[in-house]
């Protein structure tokens, strides 16, 4: 059992925070690992790994938290609410279109420090599925 929480001990702890942000990450990785454990001594280690541990996050009563909602300071949707029709263009165009940054704010004549104050707000592009999903609420 040791050598099995030296294998897998640190991605199931990493996931349990990163998913269901736990109040007390340790006990919650305690509890969770105990009713994995009895999972797979049951026989059912035919499911990926992923699987045995939302399970066992579940019957533990662990609840992803909500996600923030799309108004929030840093969405894309609350930046274009406040935005000029330039700095408009600037974000539609290269986070929804993909376009080059440096190119569009040519383009657009934005200064270095407009462009720095959309950063700001949004932070860089580059995640398009992340902001595509921001904008789309």
């Amino acid at each position: 059992m040791s050598e099995l929480e030296q294998a897998y001990g640190a991605g199931v702890r990493y996931f349990l925070r990163r998913t269901y942000a736990p109040a007390d990450p340790e006990e919650a990785f305690q509890r969770v690992w105990e009713v994995l454990l009895d999972l797979l001594r049951r026989g059912a280690s035919a499911q990926p790994l992923a699987v045995l541990v939302r399970q066992a996050a579940h019957t533990c009563g662990l609840k992803i938290p909500p996600r923030p909602p799309a108004t929030a300071p840093g969405s894309l949707r609350a930046a274009l609410r406040d935005c000029s029709a330039r700095e408009r263009a600037f974000l539609e165009r290269c986070y929804l279109q993909g376009e080059d940054p440096a190119a569009v704010a040519r383009d657009l004549k934005l200064s270095p420090a407009e462009v720095a104050a959309l950063y700001q707000k949004v932070g860089r592009p580059g995640n398009a599925h992340k902001t595509r999903r921001a904008a789309a609420g």
